[in-house]
Formats: C-alpha cells, structure tokens, sequence
C-alpha cells in the first residue's frame, strides 16, 4: 500500500510530449530490415524521422558523420541479414547500428535498454567507449539499464544508480560506491567484480525473511 508521489522534471520543466525531440531510445533488441544495407538503413530512417524541410545534402553530410562516430564506415555496404545467413552484420556491429539510428535525431539525451546484451566483453566495452565519447564530445546524457556488467563496464560509467525493490540503495561515482558498501559493512572481497557483489547485497527475492530486508533498511 506504499503511495509514491514526486515530479518527472528535465531542466525544471515538467515533462511533456517535447521529450519525443528531446530524446531517443535504444531498445535491447535489435529492430531491422535483414535485407537492407547498413547504409540504406540509415538513409531510410533519416527520411521517417528528420524534418522534411532537411536537405538532401545536410542528411548524407549526417550520415556520413554518424557511420564514422560509430565505427560503421567500414560496413556501410553490408547487409545487415539475420542470424546464419553469409556475409552479415555482426552483433557489435548491429548494436552500433542501433545507436546510430537513434542518433540521426541529435537527442539531448538517450536512454538504452541492455545496450551490452548478447555481446562478448570485447564488443561490449568498445560500446561503452562509443557512449563516452558521444557524451564527452556531443554532451548526449546517457541512461543504461544494465545488468551483470564486467568489472571493466562497471568503472568506466560516470555515475552508477542501485535500486533495492524501486529505492535508491546508491547514487554517485562506481568507486565511491564500493567504499560506502565497505563502511556499512559490505566490503567486497578482492579479485571479485564489484558489479556481481554489489547487486547480490541489495538484491531481496521472495520469501528470504528479515535478514536480507534488513540490508537495505
């Protein structure tokens, strides 16, 4: 019976149907046209989601910026395809993609879904490079929901939010995190990832009693 009240505001403005240009989303799984090229994809997207009034020379001049931001220039002629066909997109590659059609719309901010699910610790740490730079270089705020990161992932995000059954167990900077977790009493043991340690401590499944309720009192 626990009633929530609160405000949803972006730059003091209450939220509003602005949001739509304001931001973009990036969804765990992929949304595409197999038999289209990397290219074609993104040509067709620019005309469904850029203004009209857009030329045609300004939406290949984004384009090209964007294939070579994310590190597509190389396949811009590839089929993207499905799984088990020849010559495809790779998973890293199509995640790439992902963003990059969110991007054509320049949003202020970009909330991703798992942005790193399905990809080897390689792949997903190149994507995670790509997010620093595009919030570095293009002031883009970056929200991820993310899930078992590795300890690499885990450092190289700004700031690390911990929820415990929709509270806030933490805010703040990831290496801040672990020694906060150490004063109350939660150190994390050396050689182990601090993401896996930190989500098992304020994690409460069903029917475990007081004792893990009482962690996140």
């Amino acid at each position: 019976n626990t009633v929530v009240q609160g405000d949803i505001l972006i730059n003091g403005c209450q939220i509003g149907s602005f949001m739509r240009r304001l931001s973009g989303f990036v969804h765990q799984d992929d949304l595409f046209f197999g038999s289209l090229t990397v290219l074609e994809h993104l040509t067709c997207m620019a005309h469904l989601k850029l203004d009209r009034r857009v030329s045609s020379v300004d939406r290949k001049f984004l384009i090209q910026d964007i294939l070579e931001r994310t590190g597509l220039m190389h396949c811009k002629s590839t089929r993207i395809g499905e799984d088990g066909e020849g010559k495809v997109l790779s998973g890293g590659e199509k995640k790439r993609l992902a963003f990059a059609t969110e991007l054509l719309t320049q949003p202020a901010i970009l909330f991703c879904h798992e942005p790193t699910s399905g990809l080897d610790s390689f792949n997903a740490q190149k994507l995670v490079e790509t997010l620093q730079q595009l919030a570095e270089k293009r002031n883009t705020a970056i929200f991820c929901t993310i899930h078992q990161p590795s300890s690499e992932l885990f450092a190289m995000f700004d700031q690390v939010l911990l929820l415990s059954e929709g509270r806030v167990a933490f805010f703040g900077d990831p290496d801040d995190s672990i020694e906060f977790f150490a004063e109350n009493g939660y150190k994390c043991p050396e050689n182990y990832n601090p993401a896996d340690y930190l989500i098992n401590v304020v994690s409460i499944e069903d029917g475990v009693g007081e004792s893990a309720a009482q962690r996140t009192s």
